[in-house]
């Protein structure tokens, strides 16, 4: 595998911006701190979800409002999720799958769970860190183009 090399980067530090709070947060008075996930359920309560596609396209971790995180690539949309070990970051990556696949083809449990079987690629992120990150890869055929679209909660 060649590796990329990029004549620029484009670093964008969202400082306090609150994109959910870490296993941690209690020890420094930041539990329940999601201000990006707040605004975001907000927003979708009120029926206007937040869309931020340049965001999520350049890999905005976001909070269950915001739909994420999800990353987007000219194949499709890759589903993050982390856990403490491999199988609970797996089971979480499916788990956003089924729901998003379920909900968009009005496929029950077994079904999406098939679909995906046959449809998703599972990738192994960060492994370094105590927590650990899995991708599930969807294609853009199965998922469309467009988040706005998915149902809520993925």
């Amino acid at each position: 595998m060649e590796a990329t090399v990029f004549a620029r980067v484009i670093w964008i530090v969202l400082d306090s911006v609150g994109i959910g709070p870490l296993p941690d947060a209690a020890d420094y008075g930041d539990a329940g701190r999601d201000t990006l996930g707040h605004i975001a359920a907000q927003r979708n309560a009120q029926g206007r979800p937040l869309h931020l596609p340049n965001l999520v396209r350049l890999g905005l971790a976001s909070g269950a409002g915001l739909a994420g995180p999800v990353v987007q690539s000219p194949r499709g949309f890759s589903l993050v999720a982390d856990g403490d070990d491999l199988e609970e970051a797996a089971q979480a990556a499916v788990e956003r799958g089924l729901r998003l696949v379920g909900g968009l083809w009005g496929l029950d449990r077994a079904d999406a769970y098939m679909l995906l079987s046959m449809a998703a690629d599972l990738r192994f992120g960060q492994v370094a860190l105590p927590r650990v990150g899995v991708w599930l890869h969807l294609p853009a055929q199965l998922v469309g183009r467009d988040p706005r679209h998915w149902p809520p909660g993925v």
